[in-house]
């Protein structure tokens, strides 16, 4: 399963600091199968968008498949 994240620069960065913006999840997972989930800015790292697949997972990151896949 593919791991796709963002990382948004926003250009008030205060707005969107721990303390003013919260972590949050869309539980999500009965209707579109994952759960998107965003961190606030850390440091002006940027806002983190992205969503969570709950299976597939790997021991070791070695064998993460990224080649692309037609059935997307």
């Amino acid at each position: 399963m593919p791991c796709q994240l963002a990382f948004f620069r926003a250009d008030k960065p205060e707005d969107y600091e721990p303390g003013t913006l919260p972590v949050f999840m869309a539980h999500m997972n009965d209707n579109y199968g994952e759960i998107p989930y965003g961190i606030p800015s850390v440091d002006g790292s940027g806002v983190k968008i992205s969503t969570f697949y709950g299976w597939q997972t790997v021991n070791h990151s070695k064998q993460v498949d990224y080649a692309p896949k037609d059935e997307w």
